[in-house]
Order: structure tokens, then C-alpha cells, then sequence
């Protein structure tokens, strides 16, 4: 548990980054979308994050790569807040990641009835 969290809150917090650092190279390079475009690509980011989110608790059984997540994305949530699509986006997946992080406790409770 003392090295499972720190690592798990820590890749979870590297993989949001590296999902925003896409788009900022993208930005960078002079790639060239409608803004329209940019939205698309804005809520398909976040809800790749998101999907790694539950990737992340379901194989790693991590908990924590999820709430990185969610506090990433609710971050760009922020700073996006006059980006209505990029906004609910964030929402949706700032839930995933709260309700898949908040997993844990239904895990624990399965396993207390198991030695039962």
C-alpha cells in the first residue's frame, strides 16, 4: 500500500499530463483544425483519459490513477470553463474517475465476504 499509492496517484497525474502535452505539441507544430476541430479532439482526449482511468483500476487495481485523473481533468474543466463542449466533457469524466476510484470500497467489501 505505501508504494501502490504514491505510484498509482503519480502515473495517473503523468498520464493526464501526457494527454494535455498531445494537444499542446499539436498546438506547437501549427496543426492546422477548425476551432470545432480542436473541440473534437479537446473531448476525445479527456475521455481517453478517462478510459485509462478505468483501465488503470481494473487491471492495476490502482484507485488512485483515477482520482489523478478526475483532478486533472476538473483542472482543464477550469481553465476550459468558457468551452461548453470541453466543460462537460470534463464532468463526465471527472465522475468516471470519482465513481471507478470510489470502486475500491465495493472491492473491499467483496473481499471481506469472501473469507467469510
Amino acid at each position: 500500500m505505501l508504494t501502490k499509492a504514491p505510484f498509482g496517484f503519480y502515473a495517473g497525474w503523468v498520464a493526464a499530463a501526457s494527454i494535455v502535452n498531445l494537444a499542446v505539441v499539436l498546438k506547437w507544430a501549427n496543426v492546422e483544425m477548425t476551432p470545432r476541430g480542436w473541440n473534437i479532439f479537446g473531448v476525445v482526449c479527456i475521455l481517453a483519459a478517462a478510459a485509462l482511468a478505468i483501465a488503470a483500476r481494473v487491471w492495476l487495481r490502482n484507485y488512485l490513477f483515477p482520482l489523478a485523473i478526475a483532478w486533472a481533468v476538473s483542472s482543464i474543466a477550469v481553465k476550459q470553463s468558457g468551452n461548453t463542449a470541453i466543460v462537460v466533457a470534463a464532468a463526465v469524466a471527472t465522475v468516471i474517475g470519482l465513481v471507478t476510484a470510489g470502486s475500491i470500497v465495493t472491492s473491499l467489501k467483496d473481499s471481506t465476504n469472501k473469507n467469510a
